[in-house]
């Protein structure tokens, strides 16, 4: 857990409907990613905003966005002291931006990914699937695309990270959900969720 007293914010980097992620700097881990839940979406996404990161805490793998640890403030209606609210999840940060952000520019510039980078950034994010499903539980994306593929290196040594488990959900094997969310709230078979 990290007060939010030491996060200093250098830049927002992305938003979506329910949160934004900005660059931050935080002691000792650097230049870091952390992503906010919306003051005016906190009491009714919180629970899931906790899901996501309980997910992250779990996941250990090259192809999967690092999470470094969660962002505190103090509650609103708390005193001095008293309890803290889960203000934002910190990640590491990929300075490359998402795949779709990379495929507009070199789009633009008229240098698309060679054919070996293609197949490289195609083979990273499977096996960043890959990892998610061998969980045990699994974990189910259920957002994976362009915006939510980081690309931290480009060229022979490109890297490319999952993001984004804001849809994710645990499943057991039996199909039995551990972590329910929108799309997550019935009991599924989790290799029809893979042929899908």
């Amino acid at each position: 857990m990290c007060p939010f007293i030491q996060v200093t914010v250098t830049m927002k980097i992305g938003e979506g409907a329910f949160g934004e992620v900005s660059r931050a700097e935080v002691f000792p881990y650097g230049t870091v990613a952390i992503k906010w839940l919306k003051r005016d979406r906190f009491t009714k996404h919180s629970q899931s905003f906790m899901r996501e990161a309980e997910v992250l805490a779990r996941l250990n793998h090259p192809n999967i966005i690092r999470m470094f640890g969660l962002v505190t403030e103090p509650s609103p209606s708390s005193s001095p002291g008293g309890s803290s609210i889960i203000a934002g999840i910190m990640m590491e940060h990929v300075r490359g931006g998402s795949l779709s952000q990379r495929l507009r520019l070199r789009a633009q510039a008229c240098q698309p990914f060679t054919l070996r980078e293609r197949c490289l950034i195609a083979l990273q994010a499977a096996l960043g699937m890959a990892y998610l499903h061998d969980q045990h539980p699994a974990v189910i994306h259920f957002d994976l695309k362009p915006d939510n593929l980081l690309v931290e290196r480009e060229g022979q040594d490109v890297l490319v990270k999952v993001a984004d488990f804001g849809r994710s959900c645990l499943v057991l094997v039996s199909g039995r959900l551990v972590l329910e969310q929108q799309r997550c709230d019935r009991d599924v078979d989790p290799l029809r969720l893979l042929r899908d």
